[in-house]
């Protein structure tokens, strides 16, 4: 049991959206979320950065794909390349759904 490190909620979050419970996904990233929230500097500047490219998947997983992309345009944690790379991503998965019947 590790209740209070970032990285296995973060793993464990992944995890779900894989297997499609977004609803219990959407908890645990509610948790990193506080935690990155927090008034601990340390635990934001370490995992800021992973909780905002869950937060990206997750919210791509329940079809938020403008808010997913906007998560990116953050420079002072993404670079261009990065955020241009995540975007196509993001835009791939929302072309394949569309064409879902």
């Amino acid at each position: 049991m590790t209740p209070s490190i970032f990285e296995p909620h973060r793993i464990y979050a992944d995890i779900l959206l894989k297997e499609g419970n977004s609803a219990k996904a959407g908890e645990v990233i509610r948790w990193m979320r506080e935690k990155v929230d927090s008034h601990d500097s340390g635990e934001r500047r370490t995992n800021y950065r992973p909780y905002l490219e869950t937060y990206a998947r997750y919210l791509t997983e329940i079809g938020q794909y403008d808010e997913a992309k906007e998560i990116f345009k953050d420079r002072a944690v993404f670079s261009d390349a990065e955020a241009g790379d995540a975007v196509r991503d993001i835009e791939i998965v929302q072309g394949f759904r569309s064409r879902k019947p």
